[in-house]
């Protein structure tokens, strides 16, 4: 459809309607890099995965580390930067979210008389390996920035991680379904998405107890995670919007009658205002715990 209506394929969609939201509708990661240098924002890294290697794509305006022959990544200006390449934020933010069927798997076009034709990766979500960004904040870390702890006078490490849903529930139940045909068409979609908030934060957090072990000699690596706050339908009854909005609430609930974050790229209005109730239930009952432990 988007490109029936000339507005290129379904990732070119998508990215000309996040500009629209821009203030800027030309930021790109050459933008982000001065002002990460000059200290005013975070150091953004957007996670993507190579499709004919398998390795890890970090998208940032950063260089990490120098590439060697036994890592399994590679990041945009170590692959691009000796041509003075640029993408724009937008473009970035979507090809780390590259999700199965939903958006297309891409590519950069270079010239074919380019000597750069060789990094002509395909590129896809960067879920399939670290979804959250631990793994690639751990590297950097033990790599980069404790490396040089007397250098950047640091007293304390602070990994604050804001989670986008809840781990999933431990269970010693196998429940037999009777899902054949169901099952096999979903399947694989839906162990991605499973992974994602089990085996995968397993696995997260296992990496920073290694971090926290291997450096605690020299400096404490305090650990903070944020989920998403559980929202019961009383949450919801108390907004302004509710009235307008309730029809909505059986449509995004579980079993427990509680909410479920969207996995979504284009939020509808309810969708936004249960965002805003949860930031503000964070502010209020988790906000505390994080800064004592600051």
């Amino acid at each position: 459809i988007p490109k029936v209506l000339g507005l290129g394929d379904r990732g070119t969609a998508i990215e000309t309607d996040w500009q629209g939201n821009l203030k800027n509708k030309t930021l790109s990661l050459n933008t982000w890099r001065a002002e990460a240098l000059a200290g005013m924002i975070p150091i953004p890294v957007f996670n993507a995965t190579f499709v004919d290697n398998g390795y890890r794509f970090l998208i940032s305006p950063m260089t990490f580390i120098q590439p060697r022959n036994e890592q399994k990544y590679q990041d945009f200006n170590n692959l691009y930067g000796k041509d003075n390449c640029d993408i724009n934020v937008t473009t970035a933010a979507r090809l780390s979210a590259t999700f199965p069927y939903v958006t297309p798997i891409c590519r950069n076009l270079y010239p074919r008389n380019h000597e750069g034709k060789e990094y002509n990766y395909h590129v896809a979500d960067g879920g399939y390996f670290d979804n959250s960004g631990v793994f690639t904040t751990v590297e950097w870390l033990d790599k980069v920035v404790l490396k040089n702890l007397k250098e950047l006078k640091l007293q304390k490490v602070v990994i604050l991680q804001i989670n986008a849903f809840r781990p999933s529930a431990s269970t010693n139940n196998n429940p037999i379904t009777k899902r054949g045909w169901l099952m096999s068409l979903a399947g694989p979609l839906l162990a991605t998405l499973k992974v994602r908030s089990s085996t995968q934060t397993e696995r997260n957090n296992l990496e920073i107890q290694v971090l926290q072990e291997k450096w605690k000699q020299w400096i404490d690596i305090e650990h903070v995670k944020v989920d998403p706050p559980k929202l019961g339908y009383s949450d919801f009854s108390n907004n302004k919007k509710s009235k307008s909005l309730r029809n909505y609430w059986k449509l995004f609930v579980n079993s427990k009658g509680e909410y479920e974050p969207p996995l979504s790229w284009k939020l509808s209005e309810f969708e936004k205002e249960m965002i805003k109730l949860a930031w503000e239930k964070i502010k209020y009952e988790v906000a505390g715990d994080i800064k004592s432990r600051l």
